[in-house]
């Protein structure tokens, strides 16, 4: 259904446009309910059921959820996590943090690849 889609592309640009106005306190907490609502649907579970420190493994989600879920971060977000992540059993709080590395790395340095080279290059600057 091309409405559909387009309704999808529309809600992805608005998101990352949003992030985008957001300081890194903010973005956190609006990444932390965007991964909440994003895993509500995947694993069929109530948002207000996932806490933010709670191993996602714990809280059932298994490694078919886990490559939806980095689908759905591909695509709404734009940023490509490695698989390996989310077979670690990280919290929704370690995906925000993830994410807010990764665009104070776009934002600082047009060339870096991952958090921790964000992390060095932010170390070096200062």
């Amino acid at each position: 259904n091309i409405e559909s889609e387009n309704a999808a592309d529309n809600e992805h640009v608005a998101i990352r446009e949003e992030l985008a106005t957001l300081g890194p306190a903010d973005m956190r907490v609006r990444l932390q309910q965007f991964f909440s609502q994003q895993l509500s649907d995947i694993m069929g579970i109530d948002p207000e059921e996932i806490e933010p420190d709670v191993s996602l493994t714990n809280l059932g989600m298994d490694s078919l959820m886990a490559m939806e879920l980095g689908n759905k971060m591909q695509t709404t977000l734009g940023i490509e996590m490695p698989m390996s992540i989310y077979l670690q059993g990280p919290t929704i709080n370690r995906l925000a943090d993830f994410v807010v590395e990764a665009h104070a790395g776009v934002e600082s340095s047009e060339d870096v690849s991952s958090p921790e080279e964000a992390e060095a290059v932010s170390a070096t600057s200062s």
